[in-house]
């Protein structure tokens, strides 16, 4: 077998050229003649295989079983494995092989190179890997194709002298350890992180036993993904996503704050917290895999920065990366709770908000009235965990539909109400830091779009005043908004104050439409796919709905006349046409085009329309009311309903900051609903897709769900 001695002999009989029994321990003819038995050793030659070792070392596809079953496939191998190579007797060691004749190459198990057309061109005698490996139930099959011609690597990286490779992980650094509080904080617990203390320049000097020369053309996607992967931790690629996030990530979490925490704060903790770092470098990966490894808005390549390239950025795979950041920003989430923690112990199949709840002991069942005590550390590091773990909601929700954001934010209600016991000052006016205000926001805005997608009330209780209160929002005990500001406020407060405003009632008005369905499906013993609209179910006088439907009309009504002027758009183009294609360029397109100056702005405005919208959909009948009557009211209706749908569509038409556009899918879905002209709607899809293509968001389920009512209708 190429690579594994022939002769299993002990060491003594070797030497002495005698045939050996080859017995375990000792063999019988040492033992006979006295003598210890120096063991055996194969002096095999190492074949590194590159991906395919290290991806059994990857958390991400590890059971719960794994510990004990690992054990048994590394003794074991696989069906290849135990055909070619004798197992050692040390579980230190990995398969090694060799092809007489030819040196060894590192190979991807991601590249759709196969093991036949893998054809070794390079020369090293790595040092050895540790041998704890985990056995993985299945490998993922994750093709690449990456031409040869578009391999974007450092120019001495691929010289045709060998080079050294700096970032090539040491026997240390690759050997899989779960004994992870014997690591540094700030060291990524897992087997990429990057050896070397030096920064991640890949043409540094450095010695080093790595040496490889030019791959051949057969083995390109091989050798760009193992690139790839070699690069996960180091500063090269730290710098590029931490860029990448900050530049396009962060807008989407600073709606709520003019004063942008989550772009300027945030990447300053990242320095001295992992848990944020490795939160933010997930969300980034997982962003950069929606769009294709491509930045959006990225037109030319003229005196790019280091840090706004990747190499071979389109043929990454930043699923796999963003996998293993996220698995590191749980880990380090538990290191700063517990000050230890136990990699195997991650639950990946629950959300971070209840691993969270998890961690502090929060019982998701009860009903809150059972006080949380909070950990000491939780409350030292509160600033910091909070807006972590709304970084990895984001990440979470990002590819998936909106119906399933509810169970993604299981515990929301429990986490928030465990604020208020925070200690707090000695005339008991608890008020949250800006980090967690800006947080809260974030989730309160999540959890109003998710409970609308289901017809399900929301997560957080939006009757909890004493908790808006201390998110910053002035209401008084009956939940009704001042209808001024704080004072004094500033320009910067007074925008926020709106959007959270705004918020906050549309959190209400989900939980109105939620008790308007139960009655609705109550009434007619069937289940409603679309309670939106009008029916001729009259609600009855007890229910109190009428009441509360007026409330909050009454709360939508007084927010909008208190409304400053800066909130106007500075364009608006009623009739634009279509100057792209050629055969549509007389023709105007069914919606305008309307601009503000900020997101902000553009955001206030397009859940002020949603949130009229859904009022006028939902208005119950007085069960008095005439056919007349009911006939005004339909009128009254379809003229305001038709005046919204035009102003949200106009929002997403003038190309707004894709902070505004992820929040846009549900409104569009109503247009959608309401808009009953074909152009109307083909420009509807249309949007959305945009959306799916430039911020990763995903908005198919919601295409989908439009085509089967359009079918239906």
């Amino acid at each position: 077998m190429p690579g594994v001695p022939s002769n299993k002999a002990c060491d003594r009989c070797k030497k002495r050229h005698v045939k050996c029994d080859e017995g375990r321990p000792e063999c019988q003819r040492c033992v006979t003649a006295g003598v210890k038995c120096p063991g055996y050793s194969q002096d095999r030659k190492f074949i590194d295989q590159g991906a395919t070792v290290r991806r059994r070392y990857a958390p991400y596809q590890r059971e719960d079983s794994r510990s004990q079953s690992s054990q048994r496939s590394v003794r074991a191998g696989t069906d290849e494995e135990s055909r070619s190579v004798q197992p050692d007797r040390s579980q230190q060691e990995v398969d090694q092989r060799e092809v007489p004749g030819q040196n060894p190459v590192l190979r991807s198990s991601r590249s759709s190179t196969t093991d036949d057309q893998v054809n070794p061109s390079a020369s090293g005698n790595p040092d050895g890997v540790s041998g704890n490996t985990m056995a993985l139930d299945q490998e993922p099959t994750i093709a690449t194709t990456a031409p040869y011609t578009n391999i974007a690597l450092p120019a001495n990286f691929l010289d045709s002298t060998q080079q050294p490779l700096s970032e090539i992980p040491n026997t240390e650094t690759l050997a899989y350890t779960t004994n992870f509080n014997l690591l540094n904080p700030l060291q990524s617990p897992m087997f990429f992180s990057n050896g070397s203390a030096t920064s991640g320049n890949l043409n540094s000097a450095t010695t080093s036993n790595y040496a490889y020369t030019m791959p051949d053309m057969r083995n390109v996607n091989a050798f760009g993904d193992l690139y790839s992967e070699l690069m996960i931790n180091s500063d090269r690629e730290i710098a590029f996503l931490k860029r990448h996030y900050v530049e396009f990530i962060s807008p989407w979490l600073d709606l709520h704050d003019s004063e942008k925490f989550f772009m300027f704060n945030i990447p300053k903790r990242s320095l001295q917290v992992p848990f944020i770092q490795y939160a933010i470098l997930a969300i980034a990966a997982k962003h950069l895999a929606r769009v294709n490894g491509v930045r959006p808005g990225l037109t030319s390549t003229l005196n790019l920065a280091t840090t706004e390239s990747y190499p071979n950025a389109g043929q990454v795979d930043w699923l796999f990366k963003a996998t293993n950041y996220y698995y590191q920003a749980l880990f380090h989430l538990k290191q700063l709770l517990f000050g230890h923690a136990d990699f195997q112990q991650l639950d990946t199949t629950i959300s971070p908000i209840q691993i969270l709840c998890q961690d502090l002991e929060i019982d998701l069942m009860s009903e809150g009235s059972r006080r949380v005590i909070l950990p000491p550390s939780f409350i030292s590091y509160i600033d910091d965990i909070l807006p972590g773990v709304v970084i990895l909601t984001v990440f979470d929700i990002l590819d998936k539909p909106g119906t399933e954001w509810e169970k993604r934010l299981l515990g929301l209600r429990h986490l928030m109400q465990a604020m208020l016991t925070l200690p707090i000052s000695p005339n008991r006016n608890f008020t949250m830091s800006r980090a967690l205000q800006v947080s809260f926001w974030n989730l309160a805005y999540l959890d109003s779009f998710a409970s609308y997608a289901n017809r399900r009330r929301t997560r957080m209780d939006a009757y909890n005043f004493d908790l808006f209160r201390a998110a910053g929002l002035s209401i008084d005990d009956c939940g009704k908004l001042y209808p001024k500001t704080p004072s004094p406020p500033t320009s910067i407060q007074r925008d926020d104050f709106f959007l959270r405003g705004i918020t906050f009632i549309v959190l209400k008005l989900m939980n109105f439409i939620a008790e308007f369905k139960e009655i609705q499906q109550s009434a007619t013993a069937t289940s409603s796919p679309v309670p939106d609209f009008l029916s001729n179910i009259s609600v009855p006088q007890t229910s109190g709905l009428g009441v509360t439907w007026n409330q909050l009309v009454q709360e939508v009504n007084n927010w909008h006349d208190s409304l400053p002027d800066t909130f106007e758009p500075y364009i608006r183009l009623e009739n634009p046409h279509d100057l792209v294609s050629p055969t549509s360029s007389s023709i105007s397109l069914p919606f305008p085009e309307i601009v503000f100056s900020n997101a902000t702005h553009a955001a206030t405005v397009a859940l002020f329309d949603f949130a009229r919208i859904i009022l006028l959909l939902n208005r119950p009948h007085e069960s008095q009311s005439v056919a007349r009557d009911r006939l005004v009211e339909y009128r009254e209706i379809t003229k305001e309903v038709d005046t919204r749908v035009r102003e949200i569509a106009g929002i997403a038409m003038g190309r707004t900051s894709t902070a505004v556009q992820i929040h846009l899918v549900q409104p569009l879905y109503v247009v959608g609903l309401c808009d009953d002209r074909t152009e109307a709607r083909q420009k509807v899809v249309e949007l959305m897709r945009v959306i799916r293509a430039e911020s990763g968001w995903e908005t198919d389920y919601k295409i989908a769900q439009l085509h089967e009512l359009w079918k239906k209708t």
